[in-house]
């Protein structure tokens, strides 16, 4: 560098410098992208998994309602059947014996109360006459 001029030479290798710099910037964010996007398709990727997964639980879940289902179906038809069978009771039949056996329960219960009672005096009248004697 004689005047303070530069060569040809000299500003060619500086716009190399440059365009490198440049390059290097260019490969950074390329290779930030990169890891990006391989992070994003790795996650993409386990979504696809989860989702597979709550599918077959989904299809596994309807299987069993329909299983259920299809139990219940055939039960409902036995006990049509039965009933056809056997000339099932009439509502009001029904009922009655519902109320005949809740108050024969009641009735139990009030005499099992009054003949415990009973007992109770019969067992301190007997107390009383063996220590009066």
């Amino acid at each position: 560098m004689s005047h303070g001029y530069k060569t040809a030479m000299e500003v060619a290798i500086d716009d190399m410098r440059d365009d490198i710099s440049d390059i290097k910037e260019v490969l950074k964010g390329l290779t930030v992208a990169v890891g990006t996007l391989a992070v994003q398709e790795e996650r993409q990727n386990r979504m696809r998994q989860d989702i597979d997964n709550i599918l077959k639980s989904i299809d596994a879940q309807w299987k069993v309602i329909r299983a259920i289902q299809d139990t219940c179906n055939t039960r409902q038809r036995h006990v049509e059947f039965t009933e056809k069978l056997m000339g099932g009771p009439d509502t009001q039949s029904w009922w009655n014996a519902k109320v005949t056996g809740a108050t024969e329960k009641v009735v139990l219960m009030f005499a099992g109360a009054i003949a415990s009672a009973v007992g109770y005096q019969i067992y301190h009248a007997i107390l009383e006459v063996i220590r009066r004697q």
